[in-house]
């Protein structure tokens, strides 16, 4: 047991580690993808999210977030999960490539004005190169967030995209990080267009 508990230590004391180190670095970052968000809303345009394995989970989360509620009731917010359809993903694989299943569905209900947010955990996968591809031809502004490695889609991004980078190559405290810009992005999309400040139980 002591060494189970000394384990249990480690992961809490890498992630306190791994957030404070990503705290300075991305706070502007994450404060300019909150604005971008909410301009584009103020626009009446929507936003993308999309993802592979744990990043298909955030995007759902943040979709939810904006669609449903996060922190208080308050309008829903136009908001698409790219990885919500499971015959649309399957069919796409199956007919072409798993490197299209996020880009056919952007380059057919992407309009410009919208915004793309990529919750990476692998930036070197074909199918965030592609989607980041389709983005830029639609005129879509980029959101990436991913771990510590300049992957392939990463490379793609221009003056106009937002990067945010967490600084670690461990996948779990990736998740964490990304998890938590998920959630500061949430509080300023409520902030800014309904004055929502304090956290509700």
């Amino acid at each position: 047991m002591p060494d189970i508990r000394n384990h249990i230590a480690e992961q809490f004391a890498e992630n306190i580690e791994t957030i404070s180190m990503s705290m300075d670095p991305l706070a502007d970052a994450i404060a300019d993808a909150g604005e971008l968000i909410v301009h584009s809303l103020l626009h009446d345009r929507k936003i993308l999210a999309c993802g592979n394995g744990a990043g298909a989970a955030l995007a759902q989360l943040f979709t939810s977030s904006l669609l449903n509620r996060f922190a208080h009731e308050r309008p829903s917010l136009p908001a698409l999960n790219l990885n919500a359809d499971g015959a649309v993903l399957s069919g796409i694989a199956d007919d072409n490539s798993y490197n299209e299943v996020f880009s056919k569905q952007i380059k057919a209900l992407a309009h410009c004005g919208d915004i793309l947010l990529i919750f990476a955990t692998n930036s070197n996968a074909g199918s965030l190169v592609q989607a980041v591809r389709a983005a830029h031809d639609r005129e879509l502004c980029v959101i990436f967030i991913s771990g510590a490695d300049e992957g392939d889609a990463i490379t793609l991004l221009d003056q106009d995209d937002i990067e945010l980078c967490i600084p670690s190559d461990n996948l779990p405290r990736i998740i964490e990080g990304e998890l938590l810009i998920l959630h500061c992005i949430c509080e300023l999309i409520d902030g800014f267009l309904f004055g929502c400040e304090e956290s509700e139980a």
